[in-house]
């Protein structure tokens, strides 16, 4: 029996459409098959995901392949992220799943509901009044800038871009953050269940809230941002409904002056 090259060069094999492969390149080639198994498993299953959610009118669904392409072209972005004062650790594949994917928005409202799925957006996302992401809703990515009078989240968001949130920040979750990898301004800031605030460029906080006394990264904050007035004593600080709902009236929910 012949070499291993004198095989791949018997005559008629190419023509025939057929090629001799080494032990290594066997290998590569059943590799290769199984990951794109994988990968097409994996689209089907993100596909049968979002038939079942909300969706929005003005985003379309995407695929794992398409949200996987857009985090990969800000992967130096996250790999600079998070090496200051406020740690942060950003894995692309940690982000992947079934997303909902938008260019520019702007809206007077935007409520993201329970068991829905991520929302990315291509560009800016500029809410007027109140961006509302409610508890089990999906990631929220922003690959531009985020504008909101208020922002009332019980999930995690991610903003490449910068973010401006003049009226009230309350975040309200165990295991979620707000991570901002651009300048972040917030008027007032109110974390409850170990929420977490991380701003990884310049920020600005007018005031801060704890109701907890063990918000992350306070020592950090209190520098600079002065603690806010109590909340109303009406309200339940872990109520992040009632919160939202107050703001959908009010301008805070801070004990009157």
């Amino acid at each position: 029996m012949g070499s291993f090259k004198d095989l791949a060069k018997l005559p008629g094999l190419a023509k025939a459409g057929l090629k001799v492969m080494s032990a290594t390149e066997q290998h590569q080639a059943r590799r290769d098959a199984a990951l794109r198994a994988g990968a097409e498993r994996a689209e089907a299953a993100a596909a049968a995901h979002l038939a079942t959610v909300p969706h929005y009118p003005w985003a379309r669904l995407a695929t794992l392949a398409e949200i996987r392409a857009l985090l990969n072209a800000h992967a130096m972005a996250f790999s600079i992220a998070g090496r200051g004062e406020i740690p942060a650790i950003l894995d692309i594949e940690a982000l992947v799943g079934p997303a909902q994917l938008a260019d520019d928005v702007t809206l007077d409202d935007l409520v993201l509901p329970a068991e829905g799925s991520a929302l990315f957006v291509r560009g800016n996302l500029t809410v007027t009044h109140r961006l509302v992401q409610r508890p089990r809703a999906g990631l929220l990515v922003v690959i531009g800038n985020l504008r909101a009078r208020h922002l009332i989240t019980s999930g995690p968001i991610l903003v490449l871009g910068d973010l401006d949130v003049p009226g009230t920040l309350y975040g309200n979750s165990t295991s979620h953050s707000t991570i901002i990898l651009g300048t972040a301004h917030v008027g007032t800031l109110i974390p409850v269940l170990r929420h977490g605030f991380a701003p990884l460029a310049a920020y600005t906080i007018d005031a801060v809230l704890d109701p907890d006394g063990d918000a992350p990264h306070l020592s950090i904050f209190a520098r600079h941002a002065p603690r806010a007035r109590p909340l109303d004593p009406s309200l339940d600080p872990h109520d992040a409904t009632a919160i939202a709902d107050a703001l959908a009236t009010r301008d805070d929910v801070l004990a009157p002056a």
